[in-house]
């Protein structure tokens, strides 16, 4: 593997977006400062963004499955992004630090403005990662969610002044690269863009002219058969962070310790020899087989170490879930048969979606 080949430190501001993003639930975990009211502030400022990242995902698809990535990568509308990915951070820190400033109206503002920023900057992101073949995503990957998940880990545990100024500081580290790649007319960090509002250069890709030529709903269907497996382990994972909560020594959120924990458990497989594809590896043999496990060591009774070992294992194993999956929708935008902003758009929105089905199945519980 020629590590210098493909090494791009930019790639290094995906941890910020990361640790910022906010239909990650376990990022907002900085906020919770006492002077927000939960059913005043944050139930409608949850819906609205988890709702809204839902719609805007979905039309952030469909746009770019007719016309290409050209609209959303566009100067104006990346730039917009940016700007309300800052305006509406910057309102839940006011309300999170000023006793008084929170409302209901205060929140659908900001929660309407994070969904459609989060969806229009992960289309950039993922217009960016879609350069990398699959051993290379999934090790960018894991260091990136690895770190992102510390970050947050820090955030959660320091004061909230202190915590509010890193988290201002890495907000425009989460839009630079995409305002810059934006600006250049670029849609790939200096390769040439995948997904292009030119026919030509759609054409001339692998797939491309039969890609273009498809309607809607066959290219849905075409990109179900190549991405159903990492999408899935995406909603799985956006379910399971909104329905399991668990907090050890009532300090460390285990959700987010879970994602550090599966990045060093990926690592490997991003060395591992050969030409062996590592999809089908993943997907039908090493997946399979932590679920026999952690199924084996779940039917032990309570109070047993095989029991307390499932526990501490099934975050680890969801967190290296959505690893792979992040890594696997990369690796299908790198194909060029289908435009970033399709997957990314798809993505965000069924994790939103996912996200709100976890919430309420946590609230029936």
């Amino acid at each position: 593997m020629q590590f210098s080949k493909y090494f791009k430190p930019e790639a290094l501001m995906l941890t910020a977006f990361l640790a910022t993003l906010p239909v990650y639930a376990p990022n907002q975990l900085l906020f919770n400062t006492g002077l927000i009211d939960t059913p005043t502030f944050m139930a409608p400022f949850a819906n609205m963004l988890l709702g809204g990242a839902v719609v805007f995902g979905v039309v952030a698809a469909v746009v770019s499955a007719r016309r290409g990535d050209g609209l959303l990568l566009s100067r104006a509308l990346v730039t917009a992004a940016s700007a309300a990915y800052g305006i509406g951070y910057a309102l839940l820190v006011a309300c999170a630090a000023v006793e008084g400033l929170a409302s209901a109206e205060v929140a659908v503002v900001s929660g309407a403005l994070l969904a459609f920023a989060s969806v229009v900057l992960a289309v950039a992101w993922g217009s960016f990662m879609a350069q990398f073949s699959l051993r290379w995503a999934l090790l960018w990957m894991a260091v990136m969610v690895g770190v992102a998940a510390l970050m947050e880990l820090l955030l959660s545990a320091v004061a909230f002044a202190v915590g509010a100024i890193v988290f201002c500081l890495l907000l425009p580290l989460a839009c630079a690269l995409p305002c810059w790649m934006a600006w250049r007319g670029d849609g790939g960090g200096g390769l040439p863009p995948v997904s292009s509002p030119d026919a030509a250069d759609t054409c001339e890709r692998p797939g491309g002219r039969e890609a273009a030529a498809r309607p809607l709903r066959a290219k849905l269907a075409a990109m179900a058969s190549v991405a159903a497996m990492p999408f899935a382990g995406l909603m799985v994972f956006a379910f399971m962070m909104g329905t399991r909560k668990f907090i050890l020594f009532d300090v460390v959120h285990m959700e987010v310790l879970g994602c550090a924990l599966g990045a060093v458990a990926v690592v490997p497989l991003c060395l591992l020899g050969g030409k062996r594809p590592l999809m089908p590896l993943i997907y039908r043999l090493l997946l399979p087989l932590a679920c026999l496990v952690l199924v084996v060591l779940n039917a032990f009774p309570p109070g047993t170490l095989p029991l307390w070992l499932a526990g501490w294992m099934t975050y680890p194993f969801y967190g290296a879930v959505a690893i792979l999956a992040l890594a696997g929708l990369c690796a299908v935008a790198h194909g060029g048969e289908f435009p970033p902003g399709l997957i990314s758009g798809l993505a965000v929105a069924g994790f939103a979606a996912c996200s709100l089905l976890g919430v309420a199945a946590s609230g029936w519980a």
